[in-house]
């Protein structure tokens, strides 16, 4: 005859082995163990000079003087102000996040581990379009990845730019499903908010089209249409920051950093400090 114990401990383990219960008990070990190891983390260093600090340098010159900029402090520059040396969503975040809570730390943090518990979400979606513990598996594995934990409150891009990336396969993958015009415009204009955030996504975007043509090639002229519709999204959402730099820095183009960095690269000096 099964005890209270036994009893109880069945239908304790019945519940959680739910798929929704399970996914959400993650979620939250998830989300409570990266703003844990943040806030602990910041009693020991300030928390906008740590990680890169140029983005939080760059959104406090847009809200103080209405342009996004980096003031130069490297020598492989000629101007004063660097108007295009990094993409702007990341420090356009920044810079609404901290208008709103007046750069607190704990609300900063707190935003960007939702977002990373938002990511573990996406991931758990695409791998369910495989079996149900692939997708489990893969969302625990992101979920209580070492780097994710500590990464993705950190003061980087990285946590913005995984969830559009994925955001952007995901949305991909639902426009071939369902054929929808609208669905695939959308897909392109996910993609130009990954390129926004950072700019070598633009390399990871021609493939992706490469491979949808290749997914959808028996049929040439249908497949145009599709195409042709993330190419638009992707246009219309990188033109605004393209069309500015042209304006701001004389050039077409998304930044300025490859310049520098070809320079360090190719600097006899570079290696010498």
């Amino acid at each position: 005859m099964p005890t209270s114990t036994t009893t109880v401990s069945s239908i304790f383990g019945r519940f959680f082995l739910k798929p929704w219960v399970a996914i959400t008990f993650v979620l939250c070990v998830s989300f409570s163990l990266k703003v844990a190891l943040r806030l602990f983390l910041s009693q020991h260093l300030d928390f906008w000079e740590s990680g890169y600090s140029f983005y939080y340098k760059m959104a406090l010159n847009f809200l103080q003087t209405g342009e996004l900029y980096l003031q130069n402090e490297h020598g492989l520059y000629l101007a004063d102000k660097l108007y295009a040396i990094r993409t702007p969503l990341y420090p356009f975040f920044i810079a609404i996040i901290g208008k709103w809570t007046h750069f607190s730390v704990v609300a900063f943090v707190i935003v960007q581990a939702l977002i990373s518990t938002l990511t573990v979400v996406v991931v758990y979606k695409i791998a369910a379009r495989f079996n149900s513990k692939a997708a489990f598996l893969s969302a625990l594995l992101y979920a209580l990845y070492p780097y994710s934990l500590f990464h993705d409150t950190q003061l980087q891009e990285n946590v913005l730019y995984n969830f559009l990336s994925l955001m952007s396969v995901w949305s991909l993958l639902v426009s071939v499903e369902k054929n929808k015009n609208l669905l695939f415009f959308l897909s392109g204009s996910a993609l130009g908010f990954c390129v926004l955030t950072r700019a070598s996504h633009l390399v990871h975007t021609f493939f992706l089209i490469i491979f949808l043509f290749y997914k959808l090639r028996k049929n040439v002229k249908k497949v145009l249409v599709p195409i042709s519709l993330i190419l638009l999204g992707l246009l219309l959402t990188l033109s605004p920051w393209i069309i500015r730099n042209k304006r701001v820095v004389g050039s077409f183009t998304i930044t300025s950093l490859t310049g520098g960095t070809l320079a360090e690269a190719h600097n006899e000096f570079t290696f010498l400090y």
